[in-house]
């Protein structure tokens, strides 16, 4: 019940400065630190939506969570990427394709470590 009100806590403040930050917010006219603050509340959002929709539709063993986990964190931060290369103009199909098996293959190196 902790894991739950946690990530609900993390999903209000993400949503409540994701909604502060784009109504406040020129991202053309402000600094960079409101761009990089925009794009850390979108993957905090990003993990806790999706994490919490899998605690809430699937009452499994905590077991599994870890690996879970990791992987929900890695899918965060490629959507969050394709969206900072896209809104700094630098997403084509190369840098897309590029991204996606760099993720994959960080993905690839995890799995091989917790093997040995």
């Amino acid at each position: 019940m902790s894991l739950v009100f946690s990530l609900f806590s993390i999903l209000l403040v993400s949503v409540g400065s994701l909604v502060v930050i784009i109504n406040n917010a020129s991202p053309t006219k402000e600094l960079s630190v409101t761009n990089i603050g925009f794009f850390v509340f979108v993957y905090l959002m990003i993990y806790s939506v999706i994490y919490l929709l899998y605690i809430l539709l699937k009452n499994d063993q905590y077991s599994k969570y870890r690996f879970f986990n990791r992987r929900l964190l890695i899918f965060s931060f490629l959507i969050t990427g394709i969206i900072v290369m896209s809104s700094l103009q630098v997403l084509n199909i190369i840098s897309f394709v590029s991204f996606i098996l760099s993720v994959a293959l960080l993905e690839l190196f995890f799995m091989s470590q917790s093997r040995i």
